[in-house]
């Protein structure tokens, strides 16, 4: 998955732009997630947790 994480410095906003089939990730990095510090630490930690332990199934609602 290729992916490019934008900033636009005089709006202060993220974007991220995705290959193509993964777009929906992108997409909901930006409508879900955006500056919401928390839901960031989520993510990250879902991440951890996915890289620990493969196996098991990891979910975020949203």
């Amino acid at each position: 998955m290729e992916f490019e994480f934008i900033r636009n410095t005089l709006m202060g906003e993220y974007y991220v732009k995705c290959s193509m089939g993964h777009e929906i990730v992108g997409r909901w990095l930006q409508d879900e997630v955006g500056n919401d510090w928390q839901k960031i630490e989520q993510v990250e930690q879902l991440i951890v947790q996915a890289l620990t332990n493969p196996q098991q199934e990891h979910f975020l609602l949203g």
